[in-house]
């Protein structure tokens, strides 16, 4: 019954939700095997705002990483775009999701305070991302930022508006 109902869903907008972990996101794609478009824009933002004070270095991840990597490959293998605005992953954490999406193409994670974006791991799958969109982080230094951008083969549009770039 409930995979009739659900079987041309594209895409989900979890944004503003108070979902805690890619575990859960994971068990909720899973059921959707059409589906195409996530977002997760500003999850936990609430929770976050309200009940926990930002300490500098510590990790504002929102959500937690998932811990069954197979749960993960088999909800987001249809993923070709992905929200993360505001949910102040690192790009660390961005990249770990992403590596579970081999059909992404446009990834986006503006307002997220990234100050830098490292280079991926040599074992890291190829991606096909065309658009990225880094709007509004805090990205100062444009030959680390395109030394990093490297490894995305297929990029082919990017955002980078309100970031101090030098």
């Amino acid at each position: 019954m409930f995979a009739s109902f659900t079987k041309d869903v594209r895409g989900v907008d979890l944004s503003y939700s108070l979902i805690s972990s890619w575990e859960t996101v994971a068990l909720i794609v899973v059921e959707l095997l059409s589906l195409e478009r996530l977002s997760l824009k500003y999850v936990l933002a609430y929770m976050w705002l309200t009940h926990t004070v930002h300490r500098p270095g510590a990790s504002n991840n929102r959500l937690q990483p998932l811990s069954n990597l197979r749960l993960g490959r088999d909800a987001f293998s249809h993923v070709t775009e992905l929200q993360l605005n505001g949910t102040l992953m690192n790009w660390q954490a961005i990249m770990g999701v992403v590596c579970l999406m081999p059909r992404l193409q446009r990834l986006e994670s503006g307002y997220n305070r990234l100050q830098y974006l490292s280079s991926l791991t040599q074992n890291h799958p190829e991606l096909v991302i065309t658009t990225l969109n880094l709007d509004s982080n805090q990205l100062s230094n444009w030959v680390e930022t395109c030394q990093a951008l490297v490894s995305f083969h297929k990029y082919y549009s990017h955002h980078l508006k309100l970031c101090p770039l030098r």
